[in-house]
């Protein structure tokens, strides 16, 4: 009998070293999954600015375009005029002799 109980106890010591073993690996693995949340949250912020960042570049940039085509427009009517202007003169200069 003294030997079934000793051989209980050992077993039930076994038992608590395991689950004391468990405890701690679950607390690790807790631990871990805490890190990787973080990462993940810095990660997905970081990526959205990045996203905002990029929105505002395409849109800065479409911008740009338009200007530099109203501009590169406003330059070809001014060099047509010019174009205009100097014929004119030519024009006024040989009829003036």
């Amino acid at each position: 009998m003294l030997l079934k109980c000793s051989q209980q106890q050992q077993q039930i010591l076994t038992l608590e070293t395991e689950l004391k073993g468990f405890k701690n690996n679950i607390q690790d693995e807790q631990r871990k999954n805490e890190k990787a949340t973080h990462v993940l949250g810095k990660t997905e912020e970081e990526m959205n600015r990045a996203r905002n960042s990029l929105n505002a570049c395409l849109a800065k940039h479409e911008e740009l375009k338009n200007e530099y085509s109203l501009y590169n427009r406003i330059l070809k009517e001014t060099e047509d005029a010019l174009t205009v202007a100097i014929l004119v003169s030519l024009v006024g200069q040989q009829y003036n002799l």
